[in-house]
């Protein structure tokens, strides 16, 4: 696995002081992307979030179906855990996060930590993270079409991940039938108005609400789906990145303490 590894200009590490480290997925459905895709927001990430951030290049469908891509993720943040002193990283703050396709991953890593008892991560970033395969939310009628994630690139995305047909009770498909989300860290969610996804997303919210997770869900109307990759040239997508950075560099600081 290829990954690329972000520092802030202004490094600590020169003076000793380990930073909060993170693995970040990037969108794409599982079918698309790579570390060119994210690589403006893991700028953003790394230099306002003031952490290392570990962006990685993870298999994709339909050359390596379900659930290669997980396992890659597991892989990766494994590796982080085993290297981040290496890198500059505190082992006492660790975070993953993800964009789409990659905010399911994410929540892999989370729920596989959970289940192994593994090093569960301190926090959790999830851009407009998609939930499952079900596509009868009323944001989809509303944005299925015209908005950049038309129903027919969700489709052939799903059938290039799922060849066998998508195991609808499985947590890794369908986090909405995880039982234990009540064990997971303090989570960041947001969701953009012109987004079919915007509702599922929503419902995640309020699952991790009710299950007494520490939620900081942000909504921001003016966005489309994926809207992390304009960061850099629409001003709303770069707010929001900038913002999400920093809101996640502010609570891994109180970590340290």
């Amino acid at each position: 696995l290829h990954v690329r590894v972000y520092v802030p200009a202004e490094n600590p590490m020169h003076k000793g002081q380990p930073m909060a480290g993170m693995v970040f997925y990037h969108m794409g459905g599982f079918v698309i992307g790579n570390l060119e895709t994210c690589n403006t927001f893991c700028s953003i990430l790394a230099e306002d979030a003031h952490a290392i951030i570990v962006s990685v290049d993870y298999r994709l469908a339909p050359e390596n179906p379900f659930p290669a891509a997980m396992d890659d993720a597991v892989a990766t943040y494994d590796w982080l855990l085993a290297n981040v002193e290496s890198i500059g990283a505190d082992p006492r703050r660790i975070a993953v996060g993800g964009d789409s396709a990659g905010g399911t991953l994410t929540m892999t890593i989370t729920r596989h930590a959970i289940e192994t008892g593994g090093r569960i991560p301190d926090y959790q970033l999830l851009y407009y993270p998609s939930v499952n395969a079900d596509m009868t939310y009323r944001s989809n009628d509303l944005f299925g079409e015209g908005y950049g994630l038309d129903g027919w690139i969700v489709n052939r995305a799903i059938e290039g991940l799922f060849p066998g047909g998508v195991g609808r009770d499985d947590p890794r498909t369908d986090i909405l039938v995880y039982d234990k989300v009540a064990l997971m860290p303090a989570t960041y969610v947001s969701s953009a108005g012109f987004d079919p996804l915007r509702d599922s997303i929503r419902t995640l919210v309020k699952k991790l609400e009710t299950a007494g997770v520490p939620v900081t869900y942000e909504h921001y109307p003016s966005l489309a789906h994926n809207y992390l990759e304009h960061s850099a040239t629409i001003d709303d997508a770069d707010l929001a990145a900038v913002r999400s950075a920093r809101i996640f560099g502010k609570f891994m600081a109180t970590l340290a303490k």
